[in-house]
């Protein structure tokens, strides 16, 4: 892990890399959501 953090990424690297975490973030916050609302339908009120 240090070793990538030293070696210093194209723009276009840290640019995919970027848009990698981004999507991950997107999936999991979707994740998050979707049980979010199940756990609110199963809630009697």
């Amino acid at each position: 892990m240090l070793g990538e953090m030293e070696r210093r990424p194209g723009s276009l690297e840290l640019e995919q890399a970027l848009e990698q975490f981004r999507q991950k973030c997107m999936a999991v916050a979707g994740l998050r959501e979707k049980r979010l609302e199940r756990v609110k339908n199963a809630e009697p009120f």
